[in-house]
């Protein structure tokens, strides 16, 4: 979720963003479909963040580390706290002046037994944490929180077959507004990035839903799907909602 929707002036937009994202899920997020996980140890608070060089340098409260310190030799449930991790790098690395993140406990050095990169001082990037992520990944529009342009610009990455990667836009009663296909700069073993603008019309602003798959090479059927709700302006002039696509 993006600081936009705070219904504040933001003066600081990555400490408010990093700051809503410490605050976990809001009521019925965790059961809403898709669902938010957070994977941020409940209590903990920013003491600060600073941006410089490309580097962002976030001060955590010890409740990030399971309650010790920046120094703890045990970390609770290292699972749960590198997912915490790529959560905040995911989050701020969408800032286009931070592309790594360092850590700190109460201002000393966030140190993960095992982890040589997480030592020393050392800052975590987006690809410290690629194994973490499903093999289609919308980044663009951000859940909940497209502007409703249109044509909607859909952007991510996918590690998909052959690097084809589907996709339809619904309106908020399910009808399809659009559908069609876009092809990632890499796919079937490799990673890579994709992008398409997707043309709709809707006669009132409204929720749709965006969802991206991976088609079955056996029998075409739906695979690793990820859908999201997007916002659609309406569309001047329009006066059905839909426009169906055979």
């Amino acid at each position: 979720r993006p600081y936009a929707i705070l219904s504040h002036f933001v003066e600081d937009p990555v400490y408010e963003t990093l700051n809503f994202l410490l605050g976990g899920t809001a009521p019925g997020e965790e059961e809403a479909d898709p669902a938010l996980v957070s994977y941020i140890p409940d209590g903990t608070q920013l003491q600060g963040v600073t941006v410089t060089d490309g580097v962002a340098t976030v001060d955590l409260s010890s409740e990030f580390a399971g309650g010790g310190t920046g120094n703890a030799d045990v970390i609770l449930d290292p699972a749960a706290m590198r997912r915490a991790l790529a959560q905040i790098v995911y989050t701020l690395a969408r800032f286009p002046e931070i592309s790594s993140v360092r850590f700190l406990i109460d201002g000393a050095d966030l140190l993960i037994p095992g982890e040589g990169w997480m030592n020393a001082g050392g800052a975590a990037t987006r690809g410290d944490f690629a194994d973490l992520l499903p093999p289609i990944m919308i980044e663009s529009p951000v859940y909940w929180a497209s502007g409703g342009d249109n044509p909607l610009l859909v952007d991510g990455t996918a590690d998909v077959f052959e690097a084809v990667v589907s996709l339809e836009l619904l309106d908020q009663d399910g009808a399809i507004l659009w559908e069609g296909t876009t092809m990632a700069t890499c796919g079937t073993g490799c990673r890579g990035g994709f992008s398409v603008e997707i043309p709709f019309q809707v006669a009132e602003g409204q929720t749709g839903t965006l969802v991206a798959w991976e088609a079955s090479m056996e029998d075409g059927s739906r695979l690793n799907v990820r859908s999201q709700p997007v916002w659609l302006n309406a569309t001047p002039g329009t006066t059905t909602t839909t426009d169906p696509v055979s």
